[in-house]
């Protein structure tokens, strides 16, 4: 029996996910759903072994991606397949890099996700129809941001991308705000940016921040 655990703070959601796991996979067993990291890892220590973990990418406070690390740390062996209806080029990105079993896209059909089970489960890994496409489509995008900016230079735009002063962002990157200040005029320079505003639309529309992280 396979021990599976949600990770969804949608609970229309979260509940259709319970159903499909009920329905088509007899040798399942859903022993935990949690509306956020910091639920799930609460009650962690009462859970036992945990086989599976279906992971929404948008949650209140640490999300999905970050997730994947911590389960990688804390909880070895716990297999993870990420949840996100998040088209994104950085969220895409940070998600492929972060050592996840599996990433379905909830625009796919059901049977994408039983499919990603399956083969989670089995021991392999599996990408959804949605995520192999916008791969694709930013494998051949020479100006995608993974092509032109630095990992420091996409950390730093995360920050700066909520409206975060140089003086603000420094402690947090563990920078000088004169180093932030040179990244910052990098950025924009080989993003074609000319001002904050640009810059922050920028950072909102590739998934570098979200709006309720602007200032």
């Amino acid at each position: 029996m396979h021990r599976v655990v949600l990770i969804e703070d949608q609970v229309m959601f979260r509940a259709s996910l319970a159903v499909l796991l009920q329905s088509r996979f007899a040798g399942t067993q859903v022993i935990g759903e949690f509306d956020s990291g910091e639920s799930f890892f609460a009650a962690a220590p009462k859970l036992g072994q945990i086989d599976l973990v279906l992971l929404d990418i948008q949650l209140p406070g640490e999300d999905g991606v970050s997730l994947a690390g911590r389960f990688e740390k804390e909880l070895p062996g716990t297999k993870i397949i990420l949840l996100s209806s998040v088209r994104a080029d950085y969220v895409l990105h940070r998600a492929l890099q972060s050592g996840a079993d599996g990433y379905v896209h909830k625009d796919d059909p059901p049977e994408s996700l039983a499919s990603a089970i399956d083969t989670v489960l089995g021991g392999g890994c599996y990408f959804g129809h949605t995520i192999q496409q916008l791969r694709r489509q930013m494998g051949v995008n020479p100006g995608c941001f993974n092509k032109v900016l630095s990992p420091k230079e996409q950390e730093v735009l995360e920050y700066l991308g909520q409206g975060l002063s140089n003086e603000e962002a420094a402690p947090i990157l563990a920078l000088s705000p004169e180093t932030v200040q040179t990244h910052r005029r990098n950025i924009m320079r080989k993003l074609g940016l000319h001002n904050a505003t640009q810059l922050q639309s920028y950072a909102l529309k590739h998934g570098f921040t979200t709006i309720s992280e602007l200032r």
